[in-house]
């Protein structure tokens, strides 16, 4: 599994993550982008890693 953290600190908030990555990247009422789950299969790591750079990609 590959752990997933959003960095609030550099997300510009434009969704692209989500776009992109929809199976592991959703917006919550507000339109903040929130993870459904923060870990993702090896198979759905490569989507997450070209979502957006303002995403930390962690591999356990």
């Amino acid at each position: 599994m590959v752990a997933v953290h959003i960095n609030g600190d550099t997300c510009s908030g434009y969704g692209n993550c989500v776009l992109a990555s929809s199976k592991s990247f959703d917006t919550d009422d507000e339109d903040l982008v929130v993870l459904p789950k923060e870990d993702v299969s090896p198979d759905e790591a490569g989507s997450v890693r070209l979502s957006s750079e303002s995403i930390t990609v962690i591999a356990d």
